[in-house]
């Protein structure tokens, strides 16, 4: 398809105004198709057509801006075009855009999420009727049969649409299709079409501490940019590794190359793999949370005594009906997931799995509090000076998560599988002889989980789903992750 676009670079105005547009997390995402799952929200996708050139008219106060017609658009040669409205180009024109969709929707009764600018919701008698996620010109909507003719009405007199799909179409970056008690998601079209293993010169595999020559490292740059894009969205396995590697980037290997390598063959022997939301009762869905940490310290490199890998922390995040145990298999949906560098450098396991287990911990509540605003929207937004506090500090006092004892906080639990991590949250017993600044951290942790009545679970290495998370090789990973992928349906 073809567009008329400016020049947004020559624009006289580009500094006198703001120009970032938001876009929804892929925890944002996977959340809202779980709750629409959860609440038997029929999710609809639509595509609106030269959405920018139907935003509200631009607002530039240092004057008219005017542009020189190209061919093709039916305009003499010699004459200017007056622009009035956001056109593709312009550095505003997507926060324009933005506006306008959330000054619609404000319009229509929706308020916007407290943690995601891009989710609007409307809600009556306290239920969701509706809920909007927007990811720039495309909408996904998803609402209860009753109000559904409403809504469609109210967009397609106020926008002109490409499309306008149910249950099934593509969507940020991922292909969706919702089954009344499941929501799927994968990215099998661009696995096969976009990754494909870098090829070396013979023999060259053979080198893995050889650093890589420009034309190798810019195909290596590239390929892994791409799987980042998979990693992020879809295939939480493929998260850790692109993190290593890109963290190596400075000083790439042809041992990289082999291990991004490795992960391309897999996701590509894979490429149908879903991702896989299951549908749970809202007000007794368990929010999980498992961590680990890979590595203990780096080694200084180069002239310039660079570290070379510091300690990986990584945590998966997920949804399930119960909490999980050793004798039973229980459904899971994967919500959230990360791996990155640790924040600081660390001297024993107990404290990199201290500092990764504080930061799932610290995603589990956020998802705790997104939740919670988008089913209930009891959220106190008024003081932000307490949102440096532990979650339930930006709660309001008669929000149910504000008191456990009221039966509509969500249970929450947190698996680990370093031992000594476990023994010291347990026992509430933060006092480490060997590493007393881990024993601050973890006081913080045993005051939070105290707070929040979080479930503490151990559980084998080989069981550990956030294992693969934390290396540079796939075939190093125990594989748990990927059994869940398998199984499709359970978590021990």
């Amino acid at each position: 398809k073809s567009r008329w676009c400016l020049h947004g670079h020559q624009d006289t105005d580009t500094g006198t105004f703001e120009i970032f547009a938001p876009m929804p997390g892929t925890e944002a995402i996977t959340m809202f198709f779980q709750i629409s799952l959860n609440e038997s929200l029929r999710p609809g996708f639509l595509d609106i057509k030269n959405a920018f050139c139907q935003a509200d008219k631009l607002n530039r106060p240092r004057g008219k801006i005017y542009a020189i017609p190209c061919e093709g658009i039916g305009v003499e040669k010699g004459r200017l075009i007056e622009i009035i409205a956001p056109i593709y180009g312009l550095d505003d024109s997507p926060l324009r855009w933005h506006l306008t969709l959330i000054k619609f929707f404000e319009s229509l009764g929706f308020v916007r999420s407290l943690l995601e600018p891009c989710w609007m919701i409307k809600r009556s008698g306290g239920k969701i009727m509706a809920q909007v996620l927007i990811e720039v010109d495309d909408l996904n909507i998803a609402t209860v049969p009753e109000y559904l003719d409403t809504l469609q009405a109210a967009l397609k007199q106020r926008f002109i649409f490409g499309k306008w799909e149910h249950d099934t179409a593509d969507f940020a970056g991922r292909h969706v299709s919702a089954k009344p008690d499941k929501i799927i998601m994968h990215q099998e079209k661009y696995i096969l079409e976009k990754l494909h293993p870098i090829k070396l010169a013979k023999g060259r595999f053979s080198e893995r501490s050889s650093s890589l020559t420009e034309e190798e490292f810019e195909t290596f740059r590239s390929s892994l940019y791409k799987v980042n894009w998979v990693g992020h969205q879809t295939r939480p396995e493929a998260a850790g590794i692109v993190s290593i590697l890109a963290s190596r980037l400075k000083n790439a290997t042809v041992h990289d190359v082999s291990c991004l390598n490795k992960l391309i063959s897999h996701l590509r022997s894979t490429a149908n793999q879903p991702l896989i939301l299951h549908k749970f009762d809202s007000s007794k869905m368990i929010f999980i949370a498992a961590s680990d940490a890979g590595g203990v310290d780096g080694k200084p490199i180069g002239e310039l005594n660079e570290l070379q890998d510091t300690v990986q922390g990584a945590w998966v995040i997920l949804a399930a009906d119960r909490v999980p145990s050793a004798s039973s298999k229980t459904r899971v949906s994967i919500l959230s997931w990360r791996s990155a560098k640790l924040k600081r450098r660390v001297t024993s396991t107990l404290a990199s799995e201290a500092l990764a287990f504080s930061q799932a911990l610290g995603e589990l509540e956020r998802l705790q509090v997104m939740f919670r605003d988008v089913m209930h929207g009891d959220i106190n937004k008024t003081d932000w000076t307490l949102s440096i506090l532990p979650f339930v500090g930006i709660l309001k006092e008669d929000s149910a998560l504000c008191s456990k004892s009221k039966g509509e906080r969500l249970e929450q639990c947190t698996i680990v599988d370093a031992k000594s991590l476990y023994d010291s949250l347990k026992k509430e017993n933060p006092n480490s002889r060997q590493d007393r600044r881990t024993s601050i951290e973890v006081a913080i942790i045993i005051e939070s989980m105290q707070r929040s009545g979080s479930v503490l679970r151990w559980s084998p290495h080989p069981r550990m789903i956030a294992d693969v998370l934390t290396k540079d090789d796939i075939g190093k990973s125990n594989g748990a992750l990927e059994e869940l992928f398998k199984d499709r349906k359970s978590v021990v």
